[in-house]
């Protein structure tokens, strides 16, 4: 189901960046699929929350540019603490 979705996808947007929100369930099928993974095979990566994770299309293949991305999640944290009331 997940890669059907991903499939369409694919059709209805062709050439175009896409982003997309989901859940780890999801971004643990694209990830197996994109590196050839089995869903026998444990889990060696992370999905941690809040992560950036850039997939590629082209061809017939998908392709991890980049997985598990929380740097942007330092600097809102510094942010936010900066915000708190002293005392």
């Amino acid at each position: 189901r997940v890669l059907r979705f991903f499939d369409e996808l694919l059709r209805s947007e062709a050439g175009k960046n896409v982003l997309v929100c989901s859940h780890g369930g999801v971004l643990e099928i694209l990830y197996r699929h994109a590196t050839k993974r089995g869903l026998s095979t444990p889990r060696d990566f992370e999905i941690p929350n809040a992560a950036v994770n850039r997939l590629e299309h082209g061809g017939e293949a998908w392709r991890v540019h980049c997985w598990a991305d929380v740097g942007h999640l330092a600097s809102l944290l510094h942010e936010a603490l900066d915000d708190l009331p002293d005392g």
